[in-house]
């Protein structure tokens, strides 16, 4: 157990100090909410909805959600 704590208080005071400094800059994008992103944003939960194995609960909630409805994805080619 010593030498885990003293392994992991060495990453803990090296990537900080000598690491980090020397990595890119991370990147940032500000992204206004408008009426084609949200419904992006709707289409990507529905997705992650399919991945996650509860597809029956993705169509459920396309097909019950009248929001999605008036977005044209009742109709539109599946």
């Amino acid at each position: 157990m010593g030498a885990t704590l003293a392994a992991f208080a060495a990453v803990q005071i090296v990537m900080p100090l000598w690491i980090r400094p020397h990595l890119a800059a991370s990147a940032t994008a500000d992204i206004a909410f408008t009426p084609g992103t949200l419904a992006e944003l709707r289409f990507l939960a529905c997705r992650v909805y399919a991945v996650m194995n509860q597809a029956d609960e993705a169509i459920a909630w396309l097909l019950n959600d009248e929001r999605n409805l008036r977005l044209g994805w009742l109709s539109s080619a599946r």
